[in-house]
């Protein structure tokens, strides 16, 4: 079973860009993130456990950004 989750809005301060300046002073960025994860093991457990957990999400955005 499959659903989309999205996560929108995460802000956060990063260091990239397209000019050299922007890698140095960074910028402030708004991050909107769907994700179609596959439900099938939380339909069945109904565990927390086995579905989408979005402070993780949020994390893995921080991190690339």
């Amino acid at each position: 079973m499959k659903h989309t989750i999205e996560v929108n809005g995460i802000k956060l301060y990063a260091f990239h860009g397209c000019l050299p300046e922007e890698g140095k002073i960074g910028g402030n960025y708004i991050v909107d993130v769907a994700v179609t994860p596959d439900f099938t093991d939380a339909t069945i457990s109904d565990a927390l456990a086995d579905t989408v957990n979005y402070a993780a999400i949020s994390s893995v955005v921080v991190e690339e950004m």
